[in-house]
């Protein structure tokens, strides 16, 4: 019994992307037990998808906000999945006005954290932070809100070793400024450790925390109380905290003299006891905004940075560090793809260096917010996509192989990279400690339509596979071997450019001497796709 592959495909594309991706699908066994897709996700209103974790199920969690109206009033909403992207629950989680749903995470005990900000039960008229711990099942664990007179809101959350929270945000009720970096520690049961702004006199604000491998801290976002410009742009900062809360350092990245912002989304650990920094700049690169990537040493050295891009505007929301050693960043594009914004996925090798980068959807606005590395070697993406067939803007779900293919609204892009000239420099902002909470009070309720964008899964059936081929190892280093000889061969890039030609009966082909990207071979009428990475 061999597994033939079976497409759904809701919308049209190209015959030749459809040639294609059907040739692609036989690239290896591996390949073979994946199931590959994009959908989206709504509550009849208006969804945008902020995070996706995978869970201990093997399935997924979409996490982000759901309105009635474009401008809101919005509420917690999060859908779970199996790993089709089927809908296994969802549910909404509201007060009163409007909750903003920023991250979740899977707690230790396989229920969930979620953290965002509230309007419904803050302790003045502008937001407090709002922290919902829920079971497996999406029931309510228990509920509280961090806050006094300002705004406080909350951007990230990470369970720590003790199995307490580090939750990191920004606040204007504490601090120096008009806002400061606001990163809190609290128990299992959401009672307060300790809470520590980080700021200057201007606006500082928080995007990422994370525990280290010392125990400590990092925090990361961006600031303008440091600026050395009378134009005052925004640097990215970074913050080591030990583990009660004391800063160690604080470091700013930038353009230097250049009235460029470098704004930070996303900061991860690296294997070797790094971080690696992921958003955008407009102070450099190829166009209006590019997406920005950096890699610090453990004490926050810089070792390189690199931008990433078009001619128009594109921006990086979230990275992880691959299995290979490389990176892959999720973000958007407006340089690249078939309509106003698309999601865009990069991938790189372990210094930046570009390995493949492609974007998706349809022509309306699309947009990649978060991603993780699924154990295929592919990963699962979340958004938002305003696609034919949703209504507004719905969650967006992509689940692509380790090429970056799902069957689909994508296209290979060409991502011009830069290695820009950022400045980095030891800064010394003004630390407060302040933490206040209360007990919140959010309803829960259930909700969701899912769209099928396409759809690749294997059935077990016989078939004839006499005049298809198959390719190993994908991705490929040195040599590219196939399944049966071959009459004659072209390998071209996805510019059409012919880069390998062969003739006579082969069984393999030397990919040595190919740079790392995306490319093609032909023969006897059929095309395969295939990674080079070395």
């Amino acid at each position: 019994m061999k597994k033939k592959y079976f497409q759904i495909l809701p919308m049209q594309f190209s015959q030749v992307k459809l040639i294609v991706w059907l040739a692609a699908l036989f690239i290896s066994t591996v390949s073979f037990s994946q199931t590959l897709f994009q959908k989206s996700y709504n509550n009849n209103g208006f969804e945008r998808g902020t995070c996706v974790i995978k869970t201990n199920d093997g399935g997924y969690l979409e996490a982000g906000a759901s309105g009635t109206g474009q401008y809101g009033p919005d509420k917690f909403y999060i859908v779970k999945t199996d790993y089709t992207g089927g809908v296994t629950w969802s549910k909404i989680y509201a007060g009163d006005v409007s909750d903003y749903l920023a991250c979740v995470i899977q707690t230790t005990d396989g229920g969930y954290m979620l953290v965002g900000t509230t309007f419904s039960f803050n302790t003045s008229p502008y937001g407090d932070i709002l922290v919902i711990k829920i079971n497996a099942t999406g029931a309510i664990s228990w509920q509280k809100h961090y806050g006094y007179t300002g705004y406080d809101y909350a951007e990230s959350v990470q369970q720590t070793a003790d199995g307490g929270y580090i939750i990191g945000g920004l606040t204007s009720s504490f601090g120096a400024g008009y806002y400061d970096y606001f990163i809190m520690k609290i128990d299992s049961v959401g009672y307060g450790a300790w809470g520590t702004t980080i700021g200057g006199t201007g606006n500082d604000y928080a995007y990422a925390v994370l525990q280290t491998s010392d125990g400590g801290y990092m925090i990361g976002g961006q600031e303008n109380s440091y600026s050395v410009t009378q134009f005052n742009p925004y640097n990215i900062m970074l913050c080591k905290l030990n583990a009660a809360g004391n800063v160690l350092w604080s470091k700013a990245y930038g353009g230097g003299l250049s009235a460029g912002n470098y704004i930070c989304n996303a900061i991860r650990n690296t294997t070797d006891g790094g971080i690696i920094v992921c958003g955008w700049t407009d102070g450099t690169g190829e166009g209006m905004q590019d997406v920005f990537m950096m890699k610090t040493d453990s004490a926050g050295i810089l070792q390189w940075s690199k931008t990433y891009g078009g001619a128009n505007s594109d921006f990086g929301y979230d990275v992880q560090q691959t299995t290979n050693g490389g990176y892959a960043i999720a973000g958007t594009t407006k340089s690249f793809g078939a309509g106003n914004y698309d999601a865009y996925l990069i991938t790189t090798d372990a210094t930046g260096n570009l390995v493949w980068s492609v974007c998706y959807g349809d022509t309306a606005v699309d947009m990649a917010n978060s991603l993780e590395q699924t154990a295929d070697g592919g990963f699962i993406i979340a958004g938002e996509t305003s696609a034919t067939g949703s209504s507004n803007s719905d969650f967006y779900l992509i689940k692509c192989d380790a090429s970056g293919s799902t069957g689909c609204y994508e296209n290979d892009v060409l991502t011009i990279v830069t290695s820009p000239a950022t400045d980095e420099a030891t800064i010394l902002p003004i630390v407060t400690s302040n933490l206040l909470w209360s007990n919140a009070n959010a309803a829960v309720s259930s909700g969701c339509i899912a769209t099928t964008l396409c759809l690749t899964v294997g059935l077990e059936e016989t078939v004839n596979n006499a005049e298809l081929f198959s390719l190993y190892p994908n991705p490929a280093t040195d040599q590219i071997s196939f399944s049966e000889v071959l009459d004659g061969a072209e390998v071209f890039t996805v510019f059409g450019e012919v880069v390998v030609s062969m003739n006579g009966m082969i069984r393999d082909i030397s990919v040595s001497n190919l740079a790392d990207g995306i490319y093609f071979i032909r023969s006897a009428g059929h095309v395969q796709r295939f990674v080079v990475q070395h």
